[in-house]
């Protein structure tokens, strides 16, 4: 389960928190590699995410 923290239109900073990945014994923030502007969110609050899926489309600065 992961909590979404971003939206289409946002404008993100270097290693902002996108989402938070949880599980029974942790919880994970996935950050943003890049600064720029989120174009699309691939992903919705409560999803299932494997290793490697695009969570978001961000225009780079």
């Amino acid at each position: 389960m992961q909590s979404v923290l971003v939206r289409a239109g946002e404008k993100i900073s270097f290693d902002e928190t996108l989402i938070v990945l949880e599980t029974g014994k942790v919880a994970l923030d996935i950050p943003s590699p890049q600064m720029g502007t989120i174009v699309e969110v691939r992903v919705q609050e409560g999803d299932l995410i494997d290793e490697g899926e695009l969570i978001a489309l961000v225009e780079v600065v």
